[in-house]
């Protein structure tokens, strides 16, 4: 959640910084225009990207190592380039790579936690994830923008998604059967 949210905070403040923009014919897109494309694109995959993961057997382990790495994907990009096509066609990584760690983080909230607190469990993941997660990747890109620029900013923020990818491989079950499980008091 850290490089999700501190490549997205930012993301505006990097399309103005790299002056990126693009003609298509008569219609030029400004850096505003062109935030605003990428975050339609990413939208739209990001919903179908969603019901395509929510239909799919693959193992949290792999929904979360494979879901970092492909959200981390395009701030690497960012950090590396500024070429118009090459921006907005790397959006949709993002949305695919949100989809696939939202919905193993669920997934898997409510597979190891005990059946009476399941609702709760989720509840905390999202707000711990969503909330304290996002303000903390606001800080550090933040104070990496500060000190090292926008397009280093990216690529610091991509090393950190990437040693979180790394970290999801500590997972331990490969499961998402959807079988009823037994808890500790039944």
């Amino acid at each position: 959640r850290l490089s999700i949210s501190g490549g997205e905070a930012f993301f505006a403040v990097y399309m103005r910084n790299v002056g990126v923009s693009l003609g298509l014919g008569p219609l030029v897109l400004s850096p505003d225009g062109m935030t605003g494309v990428a975050w339609a694109i990413n939208s739209g995959i990001e919903a179908v990207a969603f019901l395509y993961v929510l239909k799919t057997n693959i193992s949290y382990k792999w929904l979360l190592v494979g879901g970092g790495v492909i959200v981390v994907i395009p701030n690497l990009v960012y950090g590396l380039t500024t070429q118009p096509v090459i921006l907005l066609a790397i959006q949709s990584l993002g949305g695919i790579g949100f989809a696939m760690v939202s919905v193993a983080a669920v997934d898997l909230a409510h597979e190891i936690s005990a059946e009476r607190v399941t609702s709760t469990a989720q509840s905390l993941l999202t707000g711990l994830g969503y909330g304290l997660g996002a303000a903390a990747g606001q800080i550090v890109a933040g104070t990496l923008l500060d000190a090292v620029g926008i397009m280093d900013m990216y690529v610091g923020i991509s090393v950190l998604g990437f040693l979180g990818a790394a970290v999801g491989l500590l997972v331990s079950t490969d499961s998402r059967s959807g079988e009823p499980r037994q808890t500790a008091g039944t």
